[in-house]
């Protein structure tokens, strides 16, 4: 079992300390999603942001955008080492299309470290409203922490840590915790957070973060690319067989 939660912190400020240190020191960062995003990632060499207005849990998305002041994009990952069949049934389902890139550590340290992102959003194609510049923006991984609220406290979870949250510390005005049915996600985001004074206008039609990976050092991240066990469809990258292929009937009725 590793450290317990509560002695990781002292309050808000350091627990989101604590939480940027773990987030951007892993091994693994799975990102999960159909395999057209996949292949998009990996042929265009850019990955995007979203404002959380279209995720799916209805809490996540309120609390991801809640402070005044500040514009938050991210996008998820899970540093659990294992495959986990929940995602693929969460990104690829029953229609068999869901592939995964297994960032590495280096990877994720080049983009953290990226000079500019364009912000903008999505008609038919990604429209850049403004290009900002490394001072205009701050750029992290944060791990997530799941809670239940239970009679003895609110019950904490992060990977194999647990704990109970102190009580100077409130869920639900920030952008790090979720409700624990999710706790299977290991979830890890990479997130851009951007003040309204430095491009108000346009952060107010927003969507989307777009950052380039061209010329980036990703280490091995691109050769760590997996599909959905049972996957149907086509491909021209060279997608590795899940660990789980063979594992789980996909074709239930």
């Amino acid at each position: 079992m590793g450290n317990n939660l509560p002695t990781a912190y002292k309050d808000k400020n350091s627990l989101k300390e604590y939480l940027r240190l773990k987030g951007k020191n892993h091994n693994c960062y799975k990102h999960y999603g159909n395999v057209k995003r996949i292949e998009n990632i990996i042929k265009n060499k850019e990955i995007y942001l979203s404002r959380g207005d279209n995720w799916n849990d209805v809490r996540d998305k309120t609390r991801f955008n809640a402070l005044p002041n500040i514009v938050n994009f991210g996008t998820c990952f899970s540093f659990s080492k294992e495959e986990s069949v929940a995602m693929w049934m969460l990104y690829g389902g029953i229609k068999k299309s869901g592939a995964m890139i297994d960032f590495t550590k280096k990877g994720i340290s080049s983009i953290l470290n990226v000079n500019s992102i364009s912000v903008g959003y999505f008609e038919s194609k990604f429209e850049e409203l403004v290009k900002l510049d490394r001072d205009q923006f701050d750029i992290y991984m944060m791990d997530v922490i799941y809670y239940r609220e239970m009679e003895k406290g609110i019950y904490i979870k992060r990977g194999d840590e647990k704990g109970y949250l102190k009580n100077n510390i409130k869920t639900k005005d920030s952008n790090y915790f979720k409700t624990y049915p999710w706790n299977y996600e290991c979830e890890c985001r990479l997130i851009v957070s951007v003040d309204k004074s430095v491009a108000e206008s346009n952060l107010e039609i927003a969507t989307n973060v777009r950052i380039s990976l061209e010329g980036l050092d990703l280490g091995k991240s691109f050769e760590r690319i997996y599909k959905q066990p049972g996957f149907k469809g086509t491909s021209k990258l060279a997608f590795r067989q899940s660990s789980l292929s063979g594992e789980i009937d996909w074709d239930l009725h």
